[in-house]
């Protein structure tokens, strides 16, 4: 019991301090369903940029910042392709922003294409990642955001996924077996 009183303690208080609008990250296919694949060296591989609404999330948006962490210097990005309806400013490894040109773009959608993301492993070792991390020249937060579609644009926060170049090497938590650590709490 006091086990479980302690995770339902953490639980609020996570939900207080680290309240967001979603995710940006980073998955194999279009339907976010899987974050991580082997990548053969030396082979451009299409990584999907996608905005995973929460349920306390916008109905959509007009931009995102945000910026990709390398776990290895072996790993090169190649050029992206962009949802035709972006304009960008910045690049993937510094920091970018990306400001869609039809107003309060993916309404009604949980997810939103921001583009592929064009990788190559030039002899890294199995198991590097891409993370998405806030842009340090932003002026809101972290600088991991999503422009809400209000009047004046506000900034809301959002969570950074990652992508793992090894099989079996990520969860992104859809699955009914992701929540088997929380389940095992209540049988104890």
């Amino acid at each position: 019991m006091k086990k479980l009183s302690m995770v339902a303690l953490f639980l609020l208080l996570a939900t207080s301090v680290f309240a967001h609008e979603g995710s940006v990250g980073l998955y194999t296919t279009q339907a976010a369903t899987d974050c991580d694949a082997f990548v053969p060296p030396f082979a451009p591989t299409g990584i999907y940029l996608m905005y995973y609404r929460s349920d306390a999330g916008p109905d959509g948006i007009n931009g995102v910042e945000f910026m990709i962490e390398k776990t290895s210097a072996q790993v090169s990005f190649l050029t992206p392709a962009w949802n035709p309806q972006t304009i960008f400013n910045g690049d993937l490894a510094t920091g970018i922003g990306i400001v869609f040109t039809s107003e309060c773009f993916g309404a009604g959608q949980s997810l939103i294409y921001i583009g592929t993301i064009q990788v190559m492993s030039l002899g890294a070792p199995a198991g590097w990642i891409l993370k998405v991390v806030g842009d340090p020249r932003s002026l809101e937060g972290n600088g991991l955001n999503v422009t809400m579609c209000d009047y004046d644009k506000t900034m809301a926060p959002v969570l950074g996924g990652w992508f793992v170049a090894t099989e079996g090497g990520c969860n992104v938590g859809n699955e009914s077996g992701s929540w088997g650590a929380i389940k095992s709490l209540y049988s104890e």
